[in-house]
């Protein structure tokens, strides 16, 4: 694949089926618009939009035809594009090294591609990018994608969990991780059921500076950790009550300091929280998981809290059903994006229970300084299983994910 294919989505206008919560916000919903897109490869796990804005380093997983069975053909590859003219400029390869859960057999009938976390951002300079594959990550020179050095990750011990009187050990897997503002640090956090725990790993060295646990919660629905823009706070939102019912009134988003680990502050949203998002100002802008079991679960507002005295600040509304699954600020801090899409709720009454069904997928933008709305974009099939990213200035939203693409903001 040389260039980018470039794609046109189709602008939804008129009515929708919406959610019967209503929605009650402090700002408008931005008005919607066709935005100029270029597709990313096919099963891009994590893109990043440079900081010059020039380039984006995509990393995807790819299954290569062998005439071996009995090996593995899954193959990850890092791949740089210039975002002026949509063409490939460098390439970094290996073999998915997710091999132990890969089995097959010469009929061809079972065959499964390696899983795993995939990441790759830039370095705050530019000229660095690393990808996280599997448990290693890989220092590449940004210019030509070249490895500089490699760093393993350092998988925690086993915890015991203790159910109904029986004891047993489970192990840990990869949740999240993310680049230090700075880009010298690189935050890990492993989940273990209800346990989880980060690292902090020293990118110079490899070593593991600092590492602590987190309070006990529902992490394996706990959303991604967040760096905060001043690099010395992580915040990782981890629901506290089981998914899909109503959330409690206690913290469910946890700030702590990345050199000792202390827990500096706690934040109690009242959603089922998903993804937030840190302003340099310390704002926090908090969406819905998006669950639709019970009658509360749709039409949720995205929040805006104070960190540093945990008030709440501002409802920033969406479209019919509000504003869910992911949401992002540029690194100047003078835009944010999150899914605005409409999702229908149906009951299935057999079971008693309800589901959203997805009328359109939509993201929007808005200005970070006074909320006012930007814009928001065509339906873009996919965008509700993707995670949405925007560029250093926000002149660039990427999504990954069912949905990979670029797309050009005004």
């Amino acid at each position: 694949m040389k260039s980018f294919n470039r794609i046109v989505g189709t602008i939804v206008l008129g009515l929708c089926v919406c959610s019967s919560h209503s929605v009650s916000a402090d700002s408008p919903s931005p008005p919607q618009t066709q935005l100029k897109s270029f597709a990313l490869p096919k099963d891009t796990q994590s893109a990043d939009i440079s900081p010059d804005e020039q380039f984006v380093a995509t990393v995807s997983t790819q299954k290569k035809d062998q005439s071996d069975y009995t090996a593995n053909p899954y193959w990850d590859f890092v791949q740089l594009w210039n975002l002026k003219d949509e063409q490939l400029v460098s390439e970094f390869s290996e073999h998915s090294p997710d091999t132990h859960i890969f089995t097959s057999s010469r009929s061809g009938n079972i065959a499964y591609p390696p899983h795993g976390l995939r990441i790759v951002r830039f370095s705050s300079d530019g000229k660095t990018v690393l990808a996280l594959i599997g448990h290693t990550i890989h220092l590449l020179r940004s210019r030509d994608l070249s490895e500089m050095r490699s760093i393993r990750l350092q998988k925690p011990d086993d915890v015991s969990q203790t159910n109904h009187g029986k004891t047993r050990m489970i192990g840990y897997d990869l949740h999240s991780a993310e680049i230090s503002p700075n880009g010298d640090l690189f935050a890990v956090l492993w989940v273990a059921e209800k346990h989880g725990k980060v690292q902090i790993f020293e990118l110079s060295t490899g070593n593991v500076v600092s590492s602590w646990d987190v309070p006990t919660g529902w992490l394996g629905y706990a959303g991604s950790l967040k760096w905060h823009p001043n690099g010395t706070l992580i915040l990782i939102p981890i629901p506290n009550s089981q998914p899909c019912r109503y959330a409690t009134h206690q913290p469910d988003v946890f700030v702590f300091d990345t050199k000792s680990g202390d827990l500096r502050y706690q934040l109690t949203t009242g959603l089922q929280v998903g993804s937030i998002a840190v302003a340099p100002d310390s704002r926090v802008l908090a969406v819905q998981r998006g669950c639709f079991q019970l009658s509360n679960g749709a039409g949720r507002p995205l929040e805006v809290f104070d960190l540093s005295t945990r008030k709440h600040l501002q409802n920033v509304s969406g479209r019919a059903t509000g504003v869910l699954y992911s949401v992002s600020i540029s690194a100047d801090g003078s835009r944010f994006i999150a899914f605005t899409g409409n999702v229908r709720r149906k009951y299935d009454f057999l079971d008693a229970t309800s589901y959203g069904v997805t009328v359109d997928e939509t993201f929007s933008a808005w200005n970070l300084t006074n909320y006012d709305g930007i814009v928001t974009s065509q339906n873009v099939p996919g965008l509700r299983d993707s995670d949405l990213k925007l560029s250093s200035s926000g002149k660039y939203a990427v999504s990954t994910g069912k949905a990979a693409f670029v797309f050009a903001l005004p």
